[in-house]
């Protein structure tokens, strides 16, 4: 006896397949195309709620000249002597869209947002591939106290 709303084999396994599909999508990612992880957007003013002091020798990659190091949730800083120690500091936040940037091989900043990458320095690498311009990472203020081995950032 035929059914008028039923289905036969390869429709159901057809509208089964995509139905899958849909659901692996969704669960595999954030609606980006830029992968599984998802996307951190630094809050307005830089994250920064005032000044902040870490201990150098709790940020072993703080020992190498150069070497960036995320030091707060939206911090990054960098050795640039060893004697006298001095330091600098950057915030994380994209110039493009607010996005927090990666740190990548210690030496690069790289947005996952917009595929904006920055040097050690904070300098634009290339700019987003929306074709904007943007500037440079803010560098924030770093004070170093070597009796203490304290550095303070903000």
């Amino acid at each position: 006896m035929p059914c008028e709303n039923c289905l036969n084999r390869r429709e159901f396994l057809a509208r089964s397949a995509t139905g899958a599909a849909i659901v692996a999508i969704v669960a595999c990612g954030d609606g980006q195309l830029s992968g599984p992880n998802s996307i951190q957007r630094v809050p307005p003013g830089g994250g920064n709620s005032g000044p902040f002091t870490i201990k150098v020798a709790d940020f072993p990659g703080l020992a190498t000249v150069g070497r960036l190091v995320q030091v707060g949730g939206f911090q990054a800083a960098k050795r640039t002597a060893a004697s006298p120690a001095t330091f600098v500091a950057f915030s994380m936040a994209c110039t493009h869209a607010g996005c927090l940037v990666d740190i990548v091989n210690a030496n690069e900043f790289d947005c996952p947002c917009h595929g904006s990458r920055f040097d050690v320095n904070g300098a634009v690498i290339n700019g987003p591939f929306t074709g904007e311009s943007i500037g440079p990472l803010q560098k924030l203020a770093t004070s170093y106290d070597p009796a203490t081995d304290k550095l303070t950032i903000g």
